[in-house]
């Protein structure tokens, strides 16, 4: 019996567990985008005369929610390029804070490692949603290489 590694935890095999992994990607990122926005929301409330604001709260993260904002609602419309972008562009954006601020002075490493597993997790489910269930009938099966039109 061939053993297979399959990541995260349980494979997509199913056209139900793929949207559900697409629909959970793309809320995680909503959220991500919320939590961003209201940082950036912090940023634009404070008073320039204090010290320079912290890295956290900055307007310019504003922009930065308005990107994994779109990049989700492309996510759940099944997008390829925007799942694979929005993974690219929070390991990008960890790496820099990581830069900036110090690896260890970084904090929120399970809220980090939380929203990979659902942005990783959803761009597997696309790339497998149009691989095999894209121009499948809803109560048909999964398109192979055996069953090739249904």
């Amino acid at each position: 019996m061939k053993k297979t590694l399959s990541f995260p935890i349980k494979q997509i095999d199913d056209r139900t567990t793929c949207q559900k992994r697409i629909k959970n990607g793309a809320k995680a990122a909503f959220l991500s985008a919320g939590i961003t926005a209201a940082f950036g929301a912090a940023g634009l409330l404070t008073n320039p005369s204090d010290s320079a604001p912290g890295l956290l709260q900055n307007p310019e993260l504003l922009f930065d929610a308005v990107l994994v904002a779109v990049l989700a609602f492309l996510v759940l419309h099944k997008n390829r390029i925007a799942s694979t972008l929005l993974v690219i562009y929070f390991v990008g954006a960890k790496l820099i804070l990581f830069a900036e601020v110090g690896l260890v002075a970084a904090r929120g490493w399970p809220m980090l490692l939380l929203f990979l597993f659902y942005f990783v997790s959803a761009m597997l489910a696309t790339y497998r949603w149009h691989a095999k269930y894209r121009n499948a009938p809803e109560d048909g099966p999964a398109l192979t290489p055996q069953n090739p039109q249904h």
